[in-house]
């Protein structure tokens, strides 16, 4: 997951119950170390950062943010942050969002799954689909989100929170192994058709998530 200063594409569903907090992560890979060295991708709640839905990439400050186009209570929203020549984007439900040219050097090889590197700021909700593209910018402008699960792409490092048969640390595709924390727990609940029953997600609930 150390993706230098190359393309990359990070994408997932998720779904809010709650927003838990000023802050409620859904992709971390950040550490303790330097923040500019990662990144997290997180939705704010009522007190953060542009208000409750904004949603948000953060480094050592708020490179991006989706200001009003955010994430709403009980409706899946599909979320993608792409780094394409140099150049950071936020989609939301595939609209691009904001974008940005600063220069960052990711180094941090570790992320996690509905909570922060500090396992703080949990998410409460779903979260399906996470899928972390090295190398590669998947999309390069709007675009209509996936209708099916994403799929073992060319490049794909991390493809994950899909499957109810293998519970929530089951992957398809992963650097290493998934570890559970906290009471997490999958479902055929997804944000695709009824078709898509055998596809599903990781519930995450305070002090619950992966890495």
């Amino acid at each position: 997951f150390a993706m230098s200063t190359g393309d990359f594409t990070v994408e997932c569903w998720v779904y809010c119950n709650a927003y838990g907090g000023a802050y409620n992560a859904v992709v971390d890979c950040r550490d303790a170390t330097t923040q500019a060295t990662g990144w997290i991708l997180g939705v704010a709640g009522s007190g953060g950062q542009g208000g409750a839905g904004n949603v948000y990439i953060y480094n050592d400050g708020f490179l991006l943010e989706s200001s009003s186009g955010g994430v709403p209570l009980y409706k899946w929203t599909h979320l993608a942050y792409v780094r394409s020549s140099g150049r950071h984007e936020l989609y939301v439900d595939g609209i691009l969002r904001d974008s940005d040219t600063s220069s960052y050097t990711y180094s941090v090889d570790s992320c996690q799954i509905g909570a922060s590197y500090s396992n703080a700021e949990n998410w409460t909700g779903w979260i399906s689909n996470v899928r972390i593209v090295k190398g590669r910018a998947v999309y390069i402008t709007d675009f209509t989100p996936p209708t099916n699960p994403l799929t073992n792409v060319t490049d794909t490092k991390l493809l994950c929170c899909q499957g109810n048969e293998v519970g929530p640390t089951g992957y398809v595709v992963s650097p290493g192994a998934i570890t559970a924390n906290g009471n997490i727990s999958s479902s055929k609940f997804n944000p695709f058709d009824s078709e898509q029953a055998s596809t599903d997600i990781v519930l995450g609930e305070p002090a619950a998530y992966c890495t």
